[in-house]
């Protein structure tokens, strides 16, 4: 039966464990610069792609559309209640002229997902919003 030697280890044993804490050292090195190498491109892309502006919005021809249309005293399309009387930015107008209540456009973007989001009337993707308070104008002239 061979004994187990837990003492010094051999001098070839020794050998091994410094040429094996040597490549894991370079191995260590090599990843780091490997990391640092992808780093550095990742922000340079970052640097040389500079984001599209975003196209300008003429929300007052939008509010003018919607209003013509009747959308803004129809009411919300997805409850079906009427927009309030008040100016309290509870009407969400998007940039396909549909008009919402704000809640009720909260419920639907949870439901589809943030990148399913579209418009409940015209499937239009990618939508920007805007608080409008012409529908509380629209309603407070009708009823006057």
């Amino acid at each position: 039966v061979r004994s187990l030697n837990l003492g010094m280890p051999r001098r070839r044993d020794a050998h091994a464990v410094v040429a094996s804490r040597t490549w894991a050292a370079s191995v260590d090195a090599e990843a780091a610069e490997v990391a640092r190498a992808r780093r550095e491109a990742l922000e340079a892309s970052v640097r040389e792609k500079k984001k599209p502006a975003a196209p300008k919005i003429d929300w007052k021809a939008l509010e003018e559309a919607a209003s013509a249309r009747g959308d803004l005293l129809a009411g919300c399309a997805i409850c079906l209640g009427p927009f309030s009387g008040f100016e309290d930015g509870s009407t969400i107008l998007l940039d396909c002229a549909h008009a919402f209540h704000a809640s009720c456009l909260a419920a639907l973007e949870r439901h589809l997902g943030v990148e399913n989001r579209r418009c409940a009337l015209c499937r239009k993707q990618n939508y920007a919003k805007h608080v409008t308070k012409r529908a509380a104008r629209d309603r407070r002239a009708a009823a006057a």
